[in-house]
């Protein structure tokens, strides 16, 4: 798999960051909100999602789907986001690639 890291769900499945250092091309999912969204509102948003994804019923069909659940903060989000788009942008021009 892509992550920097050993996944637990496949632990003796070598991540390609063992043969290929520094390697990390992970995706994700997230839920954005429009700019300027009150902060109470931001905040129940995520605690509900985190008292979500700590269920149990939750978090093993994750796991039967092969996916690792990390709830991040909004601020640590954001940087997964930008970091991504800096990625991508990157390699998008790396390879000449052109928008039609």
């Amino acid at each position: 798999h892509s992550l920097p890291r050993r996944s637990a769900l496949l632990a003796d499945v070598p991540a390609i960051a063992e043969t290929i250092p520094g390697f990390d091309y992970s995706s994700w999912n997230g839920i954005m909100t429009p700019l300027g969204v009150p902060r109470l509102t931001l905040d129940r948003l995520s605690a509900a999602l985190r008292k979500s994804m700590a269920r149990a019923d939750v978090r093993d069909g994750m796991a039967q789907q092969a996916a690792d659940v990390e709830v991040l903060s909004s601020e640590a989000f954001r940087q997964v986001v930008q970091s991504t788009v800096k990625q991508n942008t990157g390699l998008v021009k790396a390879l000449g690639l052109k928008g039609e």
